[in-house]
């Protein structure tokens, strides 16, 4: 009843969403990706998921800071990690990270540039030699354009043995279409939003 429902919302509005289509999707559950900021391994879903833009953020601060363009970023017994300087490098790699994300990041299965791939965006010295290019300590610098406000929810939980579990909801930009199947307690996300086909 759900998936007929979500059918008919989106042929309602003009899309040609199926029954079918729901009947043969396959979820994929794809090996992770890591990386290393300093003595920490983080792990991500691969692309086409956008979690590779923290991966490049945390090395392109790490290039900074071993390169001496800023100070290593410390707990509050040190550098504090809110202070204006700190907060820039790291507003400014996340930056980075998000227009490499919005730049290169696809359905595997359907990308054109295959040296492109997960591995490249990944690889430190590029990362590095983009970190350092770009990143002015005294102002912004634009890295492609700002994406429309999203509706993300994310909560983790860590337990004493460091288990975790990270939750996301996302309804990109507000209420995501704004399509509530009939009988239904939830709106259609539209995460495809920022993909071009």
């Amino acid at each position: 009843a759900t998936g007929r429902a979500i059918v008919a919302a989106v042929r309602k509005h003009g899309g040609t969403l199926s029954s079918e289509d729901l009947l043969e999707h396959r979820t994929a559950f794809p090996a992770p990706i890591c990386a290393r900021y300093r003595d920490v391994r983080l792990w991500q879903v691969p692309p086409n998921g956008q979690g590779i833009a923290g991966l490049i953020a945390l090395r392109g601060l790490e290039a900074l800071e071993e390169a001496g363009r800023i100070d290593r970023i410390q707990d509050e017994a040190g550098l504090c990690p809110t202070s204006a300087p700190t907060m820039h490098a790291m507003l400014e790699m996340t930056r980075l990270g998000l227009g490499d994300a919005r730049s290169f990041v696809c359905d595997p299965e359907r990308q054109q540039h295959t040296e492109q791939n997960t591995d490249w965006l990944l690889d430190e010295t590029r990362i590095a030699a983009r970190a350092l290019d770009t990143f002015d300590p005294d102002r912004a610098v634009a890295q492609g354009e700002a994406p429309p406000p999203s509706g993300t929810v994310s909560f983790q939980v860590v337990d004493g043995a460091g288990n975790a579990v990270s939750f996301v909801n996302s309804n990109f930009m507000g209420f995501g279409t704004g399509l509530v199947p009939d009988g239904c307690g939830f709106t259609l996300q539209n995460r495809g939003y920022g993909f071009n086909l």
